[in-house]
């Protein structure tokens, strides 16, 4: 396979790996950072290459499903197809979607680290004091900061 129809083949499965429930701009923004991780443009993501996007990292010899140490388009399809609604779009979700940088469906510590605001909402956020929000956790914090809103006005 010639180099370009590996990087087209690459963006296509990254597309279809990143995009979920209809959220073309973030597929966009992550099929990017997941093709420039492609350091060797040979059309596959090695161990080293994932390191850049903590999700992939985190879940690399669980997807690597052939152990030959590179992801393959196939493998990150099937991966994606087993784990639906990873980084999908929910109903007034775009702050979450925005938050989850990695777009596991999470909000980890480490994506709001850098801003003490966002950190402390994170902490508050998390109930189970497991070190990530999930979507009910945030509907839960939305909800709860819009209740004690309405009971101070």
């Amino acid at each position: 396979m010639k180099p370009s129809s590996r990087l087209l083949s690459l963006a296509t499965l990254l597309a279809g790996f990143a995009a979920t429930g209809g959220a073309a701009a973030a597929a966009g923004a992550a099929e990017q950072k997941l093709m420039a991780a492609d350091a060797n443009h040979d059309g596959q993501l090695s161990k080293t290459e994932a390191q850049a996007h903590p999700h992939l990292a985190k879940n690399f010899d669980a997807i690597d499903t052939n152990h030959d140490g590179q992801l393959s388009g196939e493998e990150l399809r099937a991966w994606h197809a087993a784990h639906p609604g990873k980084g999908g779009s929910a109903k007034g979700g775009k702050g979450f979607e925005k938050l989850d940088t990695n777009a596991d469906g999470k909000i980890e510590r480490s994506e709001v680290a850098n801003d003490p605001k966002k950190a402390a909402k994170f902490d508050a956020a998390d109930t189970n004091h497991d070190g990530v929000v999930t979507k009910d956790e945030a509907r839960a914090a939305r909800a709860a900061h819009r209740a004690a809103s309405s009971a101070t006005h």
